[in-house]
C-alpha cells in the first residue's frame, strides 16, 4: 500500500516541476540633472490705479424759516346785557289754624259721676254692612263670663231696664236669651241718653266676642232703632265664681 503511494507521489513530481523566476537585477538611479536656466515666470503688469481728488461742493445758504407772527383776535363784539324779570316774592300762606281734636260724644251732663266699668266715652259708630244699625260695647263682663263664653255671633239680645239696680237706677242691662245678662250699657253712652231721653227702643244682637286686655271675654253688639220700647226687669245679683 505505502509503496503505490510512493510512486504515485513521484509521478506527479516529474509531470509538475515547479518554474524558476528570474530575480531582477538591480539598477542605479539615474543623477538628477539641474536644469541649466531658472524658469522665469512673468508678473502680470498692474496698471497704477489714478485717484481723483472730488471737488469741494460748497453748500448752498439755508434761508432762514420765517416767524409766525399769529394775527391778533378780532374785538369782541358787546354782548347786550339779558333782562330777566324780577323774581316773585314769595309770601308764605298763614298757617292754617289747628283743626280741634274731636270731643268724645257725652250726651249725659260733664258733671255726671262715672260707674265702675265705665269708660271716658261710648262714641257712636256704624255698624259694617247696616247703615242703619251701631256697633257699641258693654261694661261689667267680668262679673258675666259663665254667660259670655255661651255666647255666638248672630245670637240676639235683649235691652232691658232696672229701675231697682242698687248701683245705677237708669242700668239697661244685655240679657241672652236664657235670661242671663251678660254686660251693661255704659253709663256715658250715648245709647243710654237716646233710650231715655228720647224714649226710642232698639233691638241688639251679638256682632262679636273677643279676649280683652284685661283678661277676660268683652262683646260687641249690633243695636238697631225700634218702635218698640224698652220692658223692664228685676235686678240679680251676679252669680258667684
Amino acid at each position: 500500500m505505502f509503496g503505490f503511494l510512493k510512486r504515485l507521489f513521484a509521478g506527479w513530481a516529474k509531470s509538475d516541476p515547479t518554474p524558476q523566476v528570474p530575480e531582477p537585477t538591480p539598477q542605479a538611479p539615474e543623477a538628477l540633472q539641474p536644469h541649466d536656466e531658472p524658469l522665469a515666470f512673468e508678473q502680470p503688469a498692474f496698471e497704477q490705479p489714478v485717484i481723483v481728488q472730488p471737488e469741494p461742493v460748497q453748500p448752498e445758504p439755508i434761508a432762514p424759516a420765517p416767524v409766525f407772527t399769529p394775527a391778533p383776535p378780532p374785538p369782541e363784539a358787546a354782548m347786550p346785557e339779558a333782562e330777566f324779570p324780577a323774581p316773585p316774592v314769595f309770601t308764605p300762606a298763614p298757617a292754617a289754624a289747628p283743626a280741634p281734636e274731636p270731643q268724645p260724644a257725652m250726651l249725659l251732663g260733664a258733671d255726671e259721676p262715672l260707674l265702675p266699668g265705665d269708660s271716658e266715652s261710648f262714641g257712636m259708630v256704624q255698624s259694617i254692612g247696616n247703615p242703619n244699625a251701631f256697633m257699641i260695647g258693654l261694661t261689667g263682663e267680668q262679673d258675666h263670663q259663665w254667660a259670655i263664653n255661651a255666647l255666638r255671633e248672630g245670637i240676639p239680645v235683649t235691652l232691658e231696664l232696672e229701675a231697682d239696680n242698687p248701683h245705677d237706677n237708669a242700668a239697661i242691662a244685655a240679657v241672652d236669651l236664657h235670661g242671663r245678662v251678660i254686660g251693661y250699657i255704659g253709663h256715658d253712652s250715648w245709647l243710654r241718653e237716646a233710650i231715655y231721653g228720647s224714649g226710642v227702643g232698639f233691638t241688639a244682637r251679638v256682632l262679636a266676642t273677643e279676649m280683652g286686655s284685661q283678661g277676660y271675654r268683652e262683646v260687641v253688639l249690633e243695636v238697631e232703632p225700634s218702635e218698640e220700647p224698652l220692658r223692664e226687669r228685676r235686678y240679680q245679683r251676679p252669680p258667684q265664681p
